[in-house]
């Protein structure tokens, strides 16, 4: 169950979303309920265009606004984005940068990655013993 409508709530929905359901536009316009709104918006008789997306009905909220005489009440227009890119007017052009790293190459690669060289092993040692399978007491 959805919670009543009240004018306070329906009108911030209005100016704050860019659609609002079915129900709040029919009762904007005319206090009509959740079933009523529904039967009005399939008799096109709300008297505002209704939006249906993806098995939803939505409401524009400016033209219920507009029926409304409601205009006043819209937030003013956001402004236009700045561009992405200064304009770039001749001979104003920044110095050139610095040159970039050398990128490395394989022969860099492996020069740079050091693998400790394996340990001498020591005869008699326990990993003498380990390779050659010989206990020292058999020996």
């Amino acid at each position: 169950m959805s919670a009543a409508l009240s004018w306070p709530i329906v009108l911030q929905k209005l100016q704050t979303q860019p659609t609002v359901s079915v129900p709040e536009a029919g009762y904007a316009l005319a206090e009509l309920g959740r079933n009523a709104s529904y039967k009005a918006a399939e008799e096109d008789k709300l008297g505002v265009p209704v939006l249906e997306v993806g098995g939803k009905k939505r409401v524009p909220s400016v033209p219920v606004l507009h029926k409304l005489g409601l205009e006043s009440a819209l937030p003013p227009p956001a402004l236009p984005p700045p561009p992405a890119t200064p304009p770039v007017i001749p001979g104003s052009l920044p110095a050139k940068p610095a040159n970039k790293p050398r990128r490395r190459r394989a022969d860099d690669r492996e020069a740079q990655s050091h693998v400790p060289a394996p340990l001498p092993v020591q005869p008699g040692s326990a990993s003498s013993r380990r390779r050659t399978g010989r206990n020292l007491a058999q020996t």
